[in-house]
């Protein structure tokens, strides 16, 4: 599913529904999207064509290792690395 950016898309807007329900409106989400996917990202958002919600952060690369220090939930898709 890496390359398919439709399940990120999926991910964004589920996490804009929450936040219009604020179920999750003061929390923070960190997205790492892949670099070629994250490319892709920032001409959509660019262009207009995708918006973010504002908790909401994309990146091509995380370090999951920090961000487990930190955070709450950590949602993955039980790869090698994960």
């Amino acid at each position: 599913f890496n390359n398919n950016i439709f399940i990120y898309e999926k991910i964004i807007d589920s996490i804009r529904i929450l936040n219009e329900n604020n179920k999750f409106s003061n929390s923070q989400f960190l997205i790492a999207v892949g670099m070629c996917n994250f490319e892709i990202f920032q001409q959509k958002i660019s262009s207009k064509e995708l918006i973010l919600p504002e908790n909401v952060k994309l990146v091509s690369f995380a370090p999951q290792t920090e961000i487990l220090k930190r955070a709450s939930l950590f949602i993955t898709h039980a790869g090698l690395n994960s």
